[in-house]
């Protein structure tokens, strides 16, 4: 699918990126769809995609939501879908694919990228260091905000969307 243009984007109408957001509810074990449809705040939906309504994807987010209730759950569902609003998929030049979402403070829907001030993850450092010496002038960020790079159409996409606290790879087969 990578490199194929679509009818479909990933990103709002200018007119919903202008909307206000509703508050979130408080409820960290919320599903995404509860949260957009609560808030009705398209940036917490899952993309618009002919699958969305199919049964595979009900029961997966079925299985988050399930999760939820248990366990602690990284992303937030709040946070899950957040690549889908950096860039028009139609605009996408570069893929990077990360395992899976990380730790409390690392995670925000964009993989290898985490919120300032926290410090840049381990591989974020790799990928930093494998810049400066490919490529004459890099100047290393000091931080681990990526999302710049997402909204220049670099696709940072975690494998795994979903994982339990503590536990790396537990939604590998489905989150």
């Amino acid at each position: 699918m990578i490199g194929q243009k679509t009818q479909y984007s990933f990103c709002p109408s200018p007119a919903r990126k202008r909307r206000a957001c509703g508050a979130y509810p408080t409820d960290p074990g919320a599903s995404v769809a509860a949260v957009a449809e609560e808030t009705g705040d398209v940036a917490v939906a899952p993309p618009r995609r002919p699958g969305r309504g199919k049964p595979y994807f009900i029961k997966l987010m079925g299985f988050v939501a399930e999760e939820r209730k248990h366990y602690t759950v990284y992303l937030h569902a709040r946070q899950a879908f957040t690549w889908t609003q950096m860039c028009d998929i139609r605009d996408v030049k570069v893929v990077i694919l990360g395992q899976d979402a990380c730790g409390p403070n690392q995670v925000r829907g964009l993989c290898f990228s985490v919120q300032r001030p926290v410090q840049p993850l381990p591989s974020l450092e790799n990928i930093y260091k494998e810049l400066s010496t490919d490529m004459d002038g890099f100047v290393h960020a000091g931080h681990g905000d990526v999302s710049g790079w997402a909204k220049q159409g670099v696709l940072l996409l975690n494998t795994v969307l979903t994982v339990r606290a503590h536990q790396a790879n537990s939604h590998q087969e489905r989150g």
